[in-house]
């Protein structure tokens, strides 16, 4: 997954915001690893096949937590809630 283009200060502020709670994501992308997700406005995230709690469908919008940010790598990694 490529990197996306998101200004620092829309990373940091949607990665303050996000910790410690739930929130809404739509699924983008169906991968063999999991699904792609839109977490913030151009912040991708990812939901592991392990962590899912039913079969998504592109489009769909799902109740999701953070497991893990990666400050460096801009990447956030979910579960299903």
């Amino acid at each position: 997954m490529s990197q996306p283009l998101v200004s620092s200060d829309m990373w940091q502020a949607f990665v303050a915001d996000i910790r410690e709670r739930s929130f809404e994501a739509t699924i983008t992308q169906l991968v063999p690893f999991g699904a792609l997700v839109t977490v913030g406005p151009g912040i991708p995230g990812l939901l592991p096949a392990s962590a899912m709690l039913v079969e998504p469908e592109v489009g769909a919008t799902i109740a999701v937590r953070v497991v893990q940010i990666d400050e460096q790598q801009r990447r956030v990694s979910l579960a299903a809630t």
